[in-house]
Protein backbone atom coordinates (compact mmCIF):
# COMPACT_ATOMS: atom_id res chain seq x y z
CA UNK A 1 0.00 0.00 0.00
CA UNK A 2 1.69 3.49 -1.10
CA UNK A 3 2.23 5.54 1.65
CA UNK A 4 0.46 8.95 0.39
CA UNK A 5 -3.12 7.02 -0.79
CA UNK A 6 -3.86 8.73 3.20
CA UNK A 7 -3.27 11.96 2.17
CA UNK A 8 -5.72 13.77 0.55
CA UNK A 9 -3.67 16.70 -1.15
CA UNK A 10 -1.66 14.10 -3.20
CA UNK A 11 -2.15 11.38 -5.65
CA UNK A 12 -0.09 8.92 -7.11
CA UNK A 13 0.64 10.76 -10.21
CA UNK A 14 2.93 13.11 -8.68
CA UNK A 15 0.15 16.36 -8.92
CA UNK A 16 -1.08 17.74 -5.78
CA UNK A 17 -1.83 20.55 -3.42
CA UNK A 18 -0.15 22.59 -0.98
CA UNK A 19 -2.98 22.92 1.27
CA UNK A 20 -5.89 23.08 -1.16
CA UNK A 21 -3.57 24.90 -4.11
CA UNK A 22 -2.99 22.85 -7.29
CA UNK A 23 1.30 22.35 -7.19
CA UNK A 24 3.21 21.50 -10.48
CA UNK A 25 3.78 18.48 -11.13
CA UNK A 26 7.04 16.78 -11.14
CA UNK A 27 8.30 16.37 -14.60
CA UNK A 28 10.36 13.27 -15.68
CA UNK A 29 14.30 13.18 -15.92
CA UNK A 30 14.97 15.24 -19.08
CA UNK A 31 18.02 15.13 -20.60
CA UNK A 32 20.53 17.99 -20.10
CA UNK A 33 20.30 20.45 -23.08
CA UNK A 34 22.22 23.79 -22.25
CA UNK A 35 18.81 25.34 -20.65
CA UNK A 36 19.25 28.27 -18.24
CA UNK A 37 18.05 26.25 -14.75
CA UNK A 38 16.01 27.45 -12.77
CA UNK A 39 17.70 29.90 -10.01
CA UNK A 40 20.87 29.67 -11.74
CA UNK A 41 23.36 31.90 -13.64
CA UNK A 42 24.70 30.62 -16.54
CA UNK A 43 27.65 29.91 -15.71
CA UNK A 44 26.30 27.72 -12.56
CA UNK A 45 24.67 25.21 -14.62
CA UNK A 46 24.46 22.15 -13.71
CA UNK A 47 27.06 19.58 -16.27
CA UNK A 48 24.87 16.64 -15.44
CA UNK A 49 24.09 14.20 -18.60
CA UNK A 50 21.20 13.10 -17.48
CA UNK A 51 19.20 15.38 -15.38
CA UNK A 52 18.49 18.97 -15.35
CA UNK A 53 15.92 20.40 -12.54
CA UNK A 54 12.66 21.04 -13.70
CA UNK A 55 12.70 24.60 -14.26
CA UNK A 56 10.13 27.24 -12.25
CA UNK A 57 7.70 28.44 -14.81
CA UNK A 58 7.14 31.79 -16.35
CA UNK A 59 4.11 32.60 -14.42
CA UNK A 60 2.92 35.09 -16.95
CA UNK A 61 2.51 32.89 -20.18
CA UNK A 62 3.44 29.41 -19.37
CA UNK A 63 0.49 26.60 -18.75
CA UNK A 64 1.15 23.76 -17.39
CA UNK A 65 0.79 20.15 -17.08
CA UNK A 66 -1.29 18.93 -14.23
CA UNK A 67 -3.06 15.32 -13.72
CA UNK A 68 -2.33 15.03 -17.71
CA UNK A 69 -4.20 17.24 -18.98
CA UNK A 70 -3.28 21.16 -19.82
CA UNK A 71 -3.75 23.80 -17.20
CA UNK A 72 -3.87 27.10 -17.45
CA UNK A 73 -1.19 29.45 -15.52
CA UNK A 74 -4.03 29.96 -12.95
CA UNK A 75 -3.67 26.94 -11.72
CA UNK A 76 -0.50 27.17 -10.56
CA UNK A 77 -1.74 29.09 -7.64
CA UNK A 78 0.42 27.90 -4.92
CA UNK A 79 3.58 28.89 -6.94
CA UNK A 80 2.56 31.68 -7.30
CA UNK A 81 1.36 32.17 -3.86
CA UNK A 82 4.70 31.15 -2.68
CA UNK A 83 6.01 34.05 -4.76
CA UNK A 84 3.47 36.67 -3.76
CA UNK A 85 4.69 35.47 0.20
CA UNK A 86 8.25 36.03 -0.38
CA UNK A 87 8.05 39.85 -1.87
CA UNK A 88 5.19 40.46 0.57
CA UNK A 89 7.18 39.14 3.31
CA UNK A 90 10.24 42.00 2.89
CA UNK A 91 8.05 44.49 4.54
CA UNK A 92 6.84 42.15 7.42
CA UNK A 93 9.98 40.46 8.97
CA UNK A 94 8.33 38.45 11.39
CA UNK A 95 5.34 37.22 9.13
CA UNK A 96 8.70 35.77 6.75
CA UNK A 97 10.07 34.17 9.01
CA UNK A 98 7.12 32.16 10.40
CA UNK A 99 5.35 31.85 7.22
CA UNK A 100 5.41 28.11 6.09
CA UNK A 101 4.15 27.31 9.46
CA UNK A 102 0.29 28.11 7.86
CA UNK A 103 0.63 24.86 6.06
CA UNK A 104 -0.40 21.77 8.09
CA UNK A 105 1.82 19.48 6.51
CA UNK A 106 4.90 21.71 6.97
CA UNK A 107 3.89 22.06 11.09
CA UNK A 108 3.49 18.24 11.27
CA UNK A 109 6.67 17.84 9.65
CA UNK A 110 8.56 20.51 11.65
CA UNK A 111 6.83 19.57 15.03
CA UNK A 112 8.61 15.73 13.87
CA UNK A 113 11.86 17.21 13.57
CA UNK A 114 11.60 19.34 17.41
CA UNK A 115 10.86 16.05 18.89
CA UNK A 116 14.09 14.22 16.61
CA UNK A 117 15.95 17.25 17.48
CA UNK A 118 15.27 17.04 21.11
CA UNK A 119 16.04 12.73 21.31
CA UNK A 120 19.49 13.78 19.74
CA UNK A 121 21.19 16.45 22.09
CA UNK A 122 19.68 14.07 24.46
CA UNK A 123 21.24 10.81 23.61
CA UNK A 124 24.25 13.63 22.76
CA UNK A 125 24.78 14.98 25.92
CA UNK A 126 24.00 11.52 27.61
CA UNK A 127 26.68 9.61 25.84
CA UNK A 128 28.87 11.90 25.71
CA UNK A 129 28.74 12.11 30.10
CA UNK A 130 28.80 8.04 30.68
CA UNK A 131 31.93 8.09 28.10
CA UNK A 132 33.63 10.47 29.84
CA UNK A 133 32.96 9.41 33.31
CA UNK A 134 33.52 5.96 32.39
CA UNK A 135 37.02 6.63 30.43
CA UNK A 136 38.43 10.00 32.09
CA UNK A 137 40.06 10.22 28.76
CA UNK A 138 39.62 13.61 26.40
CA UNK A 139 40.61 10.51 23.27
CA UNK A 140 38.41 7.91 23.95
CA UNK A 141 35.06 10.18 24.58
CA UNK A 142 36.12 11.85 21.37
CA UNK A 143 36.36 8.28 19.85
CA UNK A 144 33.17 7.42 21.43
CA UNK A 145 31.33 10.45 19.97
CA UNK A 146 32.95 10.14 16.97
CA UNK A 147 32.26 6.50 16.18
CA UNK A 148 27.98 7.35 15.32
CA UNK A 149 29.23 8.64 12.14
CA UNK A 150 31.43 5.51 10.50
CA UNK A 151 28.77 3.42 9.41
CA UNK A 152 27.54 6.68 7.24
CA UNK A 153 30.40 5.55 5.16
CA UNK A 154 28.63 2.13 4.00
CA UNK A 155 25.32 2.88 5.21
CA UNK A 156 24.91 6.07 3.71
CA UNK A 157 25.19 5.67 -0.21
CA UNK A 158 23.43 2.39 0.20
CA UNK A 159 20.39 4.04 1.42
CA UNK A 160 20.13 6.94 -0.30
CA UNK A 161 18.68 4.38 -3.33
CA UNK A 162 16.00 3.73 -1.36
CA UNK A 163 15.19 7.06 -0.39
CA UNK A 164 14.44 7.60 -3.95
CA UNK A 165 12.70 4.50 -4.39
CA UNK A 166 10.68 4.18 -1.52
CA UNK A 167 8.30 6.36 0.75
CA UNK A 168 10.39 8.51 2.34
CA UNK A 169 8.06 9.21 5.03
CA UNK A 170 8.00 5.34 6.22
CA UNK A 171 11.76 5.20 5.44
CA UNK A 172 11.88 7.92 8.07
CA UNK A 173 10.03 6.17 10.82
CA UNK A 174 11.60 2.84 10.21
CA UNK A 175 14.73 4.22 10.69
CA UNK A 176 13.78 6.27 14.11
CA UNK A 177 11.48 3.20 15.27
CA UNK A 178 15.17 1.52 15.18
CA UNK A 179 16.91 4.39 16.81
CA UNK A 180 14.23 3.90 20.00
CA UNK A 181 14.41 0.33 20.33
CA UNK A 182 18.53 0.76 20.16
CA UNK A 183 17.95 3.97 23.08
CA UNK A 184 15.61 1.55 25.11
CA UNK A 185 17.50 -1.65 25.74
CA UNK A 186 20.49 0.78 26.33
CA UNK A 187 18.63 2.85 28.88
CA UNK A 188 18.01 -0.69 30.65
CA UNK A 189 21.22 -1.71 30.73
CA UNK A 190 22.46 2.00 32.12
CA UNK A 191 19.18 1.66 34.78
CA UNK A 192 20.47 -2.00 35.91
CA UNK A 193 24.07 -0.52 36.19
CA UNK A 194 25.57 -2.79 33.89
CA UNK A 195 26.69 -0.48 31.92
CA UNK A 196 31.00 -0.58 30.26
CA UNK A 197 32.82 1.12 27.53
CA UNK A 198 31.54 -2.56 25.50
CA UNK A 199 28.29 -2.16 25.33
CA UNK A 200 28.48 1.50 25.41
CA UNK A 201 30.75 1.63 22.22
CA UNK A 202 28.42 -1.23 20.49
CA UNK A 203 25.34 1.22 21.40
CA UNK A 204 26.77 3.67 19.28
CA UNK A 205 27.97 1.82 16.64
CA UNK A 206 23.99 0.66 16.19
CA UNK A 207 22.89 3.63 16.69
CA UNK A 208 25.05 5.35 13.59
CA UNK A 209 23.28 2.59 11.02
CA UNK A 210 19.80 3.95 11.85
CA UNK A 211 21.09 7.40 12.11
CA UNK A 212 23.08 6.82 8.70
CA UNK A 213 19.31 6.74 6.79
CA UNK A 214 18.17 8.73 8.96
CA UNK A 215 19.95 11.73 8.18
CA UNK A 216 19.93 11.72 4.82
CA UNK A 217 16.08 10.65 4.51
CA UNK A 218 15.28 13.32 7.31
CA UNK A 219 16.93 15.98 4.79
CA UNK A 220 14.96 14.92 1.19
CA UNK A 221 11.58 15.13 2.78
CA UNK A 222 11.88 19.11 3.54
CA UNK A 223 12.13 19.22 -0.60
CA UNK A 224 8.71 17.45 -0.82
CA UNK A 225 7.07 19.36 1.81
CA UNK A 226 7.37 22.70 0.32
CA UNK A 227 7.58 24.36 -3.17
CA UNK A 228 10.95 24.77 -4.21
CA UNK A 229 11.15 28.88 -4.12
CA UNK A 230 10.27 28.56 -0.13
CA UNK A 231 13.54 25.60 0.43
CA UNK A 232 16.05 28.57 2.12
CA UNK A 233 13.09 29.60 4.66
CA UNK A 234 12.12 25.75 5.09
CA UNK A 235 15.99 25.10 5.88
CA UNK A 236 15.95 27.50 8.02
CA UNK A 237 12.90 26.90 10.20
CA UNK A 238 14.60 23.33 10.28
CA UNK A 239 17.90 24.39 11.49
CA UNK A 240 15.39 26.22 14.02
CA UNK A 241 14.29 23.14 15.71
CA UNK A 242 18.02 21.77 15.75
CA UNK A 243 18.89 25.15 17.38
CA UNK A 244 16.57 26.04 19.88
CA UNK A 245 16.70 22.71 20.61
CA UNK A 246 20.14 22.45 21.52
CA UNK A 247 19.70 26.40 23.13
CA UNK A 248 17.31 23.98 26.22
CA UNK A 249 17.84 20.23 25.56
CA UNK A 250 21.19 20.35 26.93
CA UNK A 251 21.16 22.48 30.19
CA UNK A 252 17.74 20.33 31.14
CA UNK A 253 19.49 16.94 30.46
CA UNK A 254 22.54 17.85 32.34
CA UNK A 255 19.98 18.69 35.11
CA UNK A 256 18.34 15.49 35.08
CA UNK A 257 21.29 13.63 34.97
CA UNK A 258 21.97 14.76 37.62
CA UNK A 259 19.15 14.43 39.71
CA UNK A 260 17.50 10.99 37.68
CA UNK A 261 20.18 9.70 36.07
CA UNK A 262 21.55 8.86 32.73
CA UNK A 263 19.30 5.87 32.11
CA UNK A 264 15.84 7.64 33.09
CA UNK A 265 17.00 10.39 30.79
CA UNK A 266 17.48 8.14 27.91
CA UNK A 267 14.05 6.53 28.52
CA UNK A 268 12.28 10.22 27.72
CA UNK A 269 14.41 10.38 24.13
CA UNK A 270 12.29 7.09 23.68
CA UNK A 271 9.11 8.61 23.90
CA UNK A 272 10.38 11.70 21.77
CA UNK A 273 10.58 9.55 18.89
CA UNK A 274 7.70 7.60 19.14
CA UNK A 275 5.67 10.93 18.96
CA UNK A 276 7.87 11.95 16.00
CA UNK A 277 7.06 8.62 13.95
CA UNK A 278 3.13 9.33 14.35
CA UNK A 279 3.60 13.25 13.32
CA UNK A 280 6.07 11.56 10.34
CA UNK A 281 3.30 9.64 8.73
CA UNK A 282 0.63 12.24 8.87
CA UNK A 283 2.56 14.11 7.06
CA UNK A 284 1.37 14.74 3.23
CA UNK A 285 4.13 15.14 0.32
CA UNK A 286 3.72 17.42 -2.38
CA UNK A 287 5.00 14.94 -4.49
CA UNK A 288 4.75 10.92 -5.02
CA UNK A 289 8.12 9.47 -5.83
CA UNK A 290 8.14 6.77 -8.34
CA UNK A 291 7.92 3.41 -6.85
CA UNK A 292 10.36 1.30 -8.41
CA UNK A 293 11.82 -2.50 -6.66
CA UNK A 294 15.58 -2.26 -5.67
CA UNK A 295 17.89 -5.20 -7.29
CA UNK A 296 21.38 -5.62 -6.15
CA UNK A 297 22.53 -5.54 -9.77
CA UNK A 298 20.69 -1.28 -9.96
CA UNK A 299 21.80 -0.37 -6.98
CA UNK A 300 25.74 -0.07 -8.24
CA UNK A 301 24.21 1.44 -10.79
CA UNK A 302 22.13 4.07 -9.42
CA UNK A 303 25.05 4.97 -6.74
CA UNK A 304 27.50 5.40 -9.76
CA UNK A 305 24.93 7.68 -11.10
CA UNK A 306 24.44 9.69 -8.44
CA UNK A 307 28.56 10.23 -8.21
CA UNK A 308 29.12 11.37 -11.35
CA UNK A 309 26.11 13.96 -10.74
CA UNK A 310 28.57 15.39 -7.86
CA UNK A 311 31.84 15.06 -9.99
CA UNK A 312 30.42 17.05 -12.93
CA UNK A 313 28.29 19.54 -10.50
CA UNK A 314 30.87 21.94 -9.26
CA UNK A 315 28.89 23.61 -6.70
CA UNK A 316 27.44 20.64 -5.28
CA UNK A 317 30.96 19.56 -5.51
CA UNK A 318 32.17 22.46 -3.46
CA UNK A 319 30.12 22.37 -1.12
CA UNK A 320 30.23 18.91 0.26
CA UNK A 321 34.06 19.81 0.41
CA UNK A 322 33.13 22.51 2.56
CA UNK A 323 31.20 20.27 5.13
CA UNK A 324 33.87 17.80 5.47
CA UNK A 325 36.45 20.73 6.42
CA UNK A 326 33.64 21.81 9.24
CA UNK A 327 33.30 18.42 10.32
CA UNK A 328 36.94 18.22 10.64
CA UNK A 329 37.86 20.94 12.64
CA UNK A 330 34.50 22.52 14.13
CA UNK A 331 32.12 19.78 15.36
CA UNK A 332 34.98 17.71 17.44
CA UNK A 333 35.36 20.62 19.27
CA UNK A 334 31.57 21.50 19.54
CA UNK A 335 30.47 17.91 20.09
CA UNK A 336 33.67 15.75 21.64
CA UNK A 337 35.52 18.38 23.60
CA UNK A 338 33.14 20.36 25.56
CA UNK A 339 32.98 17.46 28.44
CA UNK A 340 36.83 17.95 28.68
CA UNK A 341 36.01 21.70 29.16
CA UNK A 342 33.51 21.36 31.52
CA UNK A 343 35.52 19.22 33.61
CA UNK A 344 39.12 20.17 33.21
CA UNK A 345 38.43 23.68 32.40
CA UNK A 346 35.39 25.12 34.48
CA UNK A 347 36.29 21.80 37.80
CA UNK A 348 32.67 21.20 36.58
CA UNK A 349 30.08 18.61 36.29
CA UNK A 350 27.31 17.91 33.65
CA UNK A 351 25.49 21.60 34.51
CA UNK A 352 28.15 23.58 33.67
CA UNK A 353 28.17 20.82 30.28
CA UNK A 354 24.72 21.50 29.69
CA UNK A 355 25.63 25.20 29.58
CA UNK A 356 28.05 25.03 27.14
CA UNK A 357 25.81 23.06 24.64
CA UNK A 358 23.03 25.49 25.36
CA UNK A 359 25.15 28.37 24.16
CA UNK A 360 25.41 26.40 20.95
CA UNK A 361 22.27 26.27 20.67
CA UNK A 362 21.46 29.91 21.43
CA UNK A 363 24.36 31.13 19.00
CA UNK A 364 22.38 28.51 16.36
CA UNK A 365 18.84 29.77 17.43
CA UNK A 366 19.85 33.75 16.82
CA UNK A 367 21.28 32.70 13.39
CA UNK A 368 18.34 30.20 12.00
CA UNK A 369 16.07 32.75 12.71
CA UNK A 370 17.91 35.50 11.07
CA UNK A 371 18.10 33.33 7.49
CA UNK A 372 14.29 32.52 8.01
CA UNK A 373 13.85 35.88 8.31
CA UNK A 374 15.69 37.18 5.02
CA UNK A 375 14.08 34.08 3.01
CA UNK A 376 16.79 34.16 0.46
CA UNK A 377 20.61 34.93 0.76
CA UNK A 378 22.74 37.12 -2.36
CA UNK A 379 26.22 35.86 -2.54
CA UNK A 380 25.63 32.56 -1.00
CA UNK A 381 29.10 31.19 -1.92
CA UNK A 382 30.38 34.44 0.09
CA UNK A 383 28.78 34.11 2.97
CA UNK A 384 29.55 30.35 2.71
CA UNK A 385 33.39 31.08 3.16
CA UNK A 386 32.82 33.81 5.54
CA UNK A 387 30.75 31.98 7.64
CA UNK A 388 33.62 29.23 8.14
CA UNK A 389 36.16 31.98 8.76
CA UNK A 390 34.15 33.57 11.14
CA UNK A 391 33.42 30.58 13.49
CA UNK A 392 37.36 29.45 12.89
CA UNK A 393 38.21 32.84 15.01
CA UNK A 394 35.42 32.72 17.15
CA UNK A 395 36.57 28.94 18.61
CA UNK A 396 40.43 30.15 18.68
CA UNK A 397 39.31 33.31 21.04
CA UNK A 398 36.72 30.68 23.30
CA UNK A 399 39.38 28.19 23.82
CA UNK A 400 41.74 31.45 25.21
CA UNK A 401 39.04 32.64 27.76
CA UNK A 402 39.11 30.80 31.15
CA UNK A 403 35.93 33.01 32.45
CA UNK A 404 32.73 30.74 32.04
CA UNK A 405 30.62 33.88 31.22
CA UNK A 406 33.04 35.38 28.33
CA UNK A 407 33.24 32.07 27.43
CA UNK A 408 29.36 31.18 26.74
CA UNK A 409 29.08 34.86 25.13
CA UNK A 410 31.91 34.15 22.32
CA UNK A 411 29.68 30.44 21.83
CA UNK A 412 27.20 32.24 21.04
CA UNK A 413 28.69 34.26 18.56
CA UNK A 414 30.65 31.89 16.70
CA UNK A 415 27.87 29.27 16.35
CA UNK A 416 25.61 32.21 14.94
CA UNK A 417 28.35 32.28 11.38
CA UNK A 418 28.41 27.98 11.88
CA UNK A 419 24.68 27.92 11.43
CA UNK A 420 24.61 30.20 8.73
CA UNK A 421 27.37 28.09 6.33
CA UNK A 422 25.53 25.00 7.17
CA UNK A 423 22.00 25.68 6.45
CA UNK A 424 22.97 27.87 3.55
CA UNK A 425 25.19 24.97 1.94
CA UNK A 426 22.23 22.59 2.48
CA UNK A 427 19.34 24.63 1.25
CA UNK A 428 21.42 25.51 -1.71
CA UNK A 429 22.30 21.77 -2.61
CA UNK A 430 18.77 20.59 -2.24
CA UNK A 431 18.06 23.91 -4.87
CA UNK A 432 19.95 22.45 -7.73
CA UNK A 433 19.77 18.84 -7.05
CA UNK A 434 16.74 17.32 -9.10
CA UNK A 435 14.33 15.25 -7.43
CA UNK A 436 14.53 12.52 -9.53
CA UNK A 437 17.86 11.38 -7.73
CA UNK A 438 17.85 13.92 -4.30
CA UNK A 439 17.81 10.69 -2.19
CA UNK A 440 21.13 9.85 -3.64
CA UNK A 441 22.67 13.14 -3.93
CA UNK A 442 21.65 13.29 -0.18
CA UNK A 443 22.86 10.41 1.05
CA UNK A 444 26.16 10.92 -0.67
CA UNK A 445 26.46 14.21 0.47
CA UNK A 446 25.66 12.61 4.42
CA UNK A 447 28.87 10.57 3.50
CA UNK A 448 30.89 13.70 4.41
CA UNK A 449 30.14 12.89 8.01
CA UNK A 450 32.27 10.53 8.07
CA UNK A 451 35.42 13.03 8.26
CA UNK A 452 33.65 13.53 11.94
CA UNK A 453 35.13 10.66 13.49
CA UNK A 454 38.52 11.18 11.75
CA UNK A 455 38.11 15.21 13.42
CA UNK A 456 37.53 13.89 16.60
CA UNK A 457 40.69 11.50 16.57
CA UNK A 458 42.76 13.98 15.15
CA UNK A 459 41.71 17.11 18.07
CA UNK A 460 41.44 14.08 20.52
CA UNK A 461 44.58 13.47 20.21
CA UNK A 462 45.97 16.63 20.25
CA UNK A 463 43.63 17.37 23.67
CA UNK A 464 45.42 13.94 25.39
CA UNK A 465 48.85 15.52 24.79
CA UNK A 466 48.38 19.40 24.80
CA UNK A 467 45.19 20.14 26.40
CA UNK A 468 41.54 21.06 24.96
CA UNK A 469 42.95 24.44 24.80
CA UNK A 470 45.74 24.34 22.08
CA UNK A 471 43.72 21.71 20.32
CA UNK A 472 41.15 24.20 19.51
CA UNK A 473 43.53 26.72 17.98
CA UNK A 474 45.08 24.06 16.48
CA UNK A 475 41.75 23.31 15.06
CA UNK A 476 40.89 26.88 14.20
CA UNK A 477 43.75 28.03 12.84
CA UNK A 478 43.82 24.65 10.44
CA UNK A 479 40.23 25.86 9.07
CA UNK A 480 41.10 29.18 8.24
CA UNK A 481 43.89 28.05 6.18
CA UNK A 482 42.21 24.87 4.50
CA UNK A 483 38.88 27.91 3.61
CA UNK A 484 41.66 30.00 2.07
CA UNK A 485 43.29 27.45 -0.42
CA UNK A 486 39.50 26.07 -1.02
CA UNK A 487 38.53 29.77 -2.45
CA UNK A 488 41.45 29.75 -5.04
CA UNK A 489 40.49 26.07 -5.76
CA UNK A 490 36.83 26.27 -6.14
CA UNK A 491 36.12 29.66 -7.29
CA UNK A 492 33.20 28.96 -8.43
CA UNK A 493 31.45 28.26 -5.05
CA UNK A 494 32.80 32.07 -3.77
CA UNK A 495 31.21 33.34 -6.91
CA UNK A 496 28.13 31.74 -6.44
CA UNK A 497 24.71 33.62 -6.44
Amino acid sequence: MDGNTDCPLVNRAGSGTFDGAPHIARTRPLPYNGLRLAGLAPSQRVASQRYAAPPMPDLDSEAIQDNGTSTPVASVAMEQKARRSLMRRRVHVGVRTLDLLQHRSFRLYWFALWMMRAQFWIENVVVGWLAYDLTRSPLLTGMAIGLNAFPILVVGPLSGVFIDAMDRRKVLAASLAAQGVLALVFGAIVILDRTNAVNMFVFILLNGVAAAVRRPVETAVISNVVPRVMLMNAFALSQLASSATRLMVPAATGLLIAFMGPGPTLLIGVALLAVAIVAILRTCLLTDAVRRTVHARSMLSDLREGVRYIRREPIVLGLVVLMIVALLFIAPVNLSMMPVYASEVYHAGPEVLGLLESSIGLGMTIGTVALASIGNVRRKGLVVLLSLVATAIGMIAFSQSTNLLVSLMIIVLYSSALVSFWTIAVATIQEIVPDEIRGRITALSAVSEAAFPVGTLFVGAMAQALGAPTATVIAGVSLILVVGAFAVAFPAVARYR
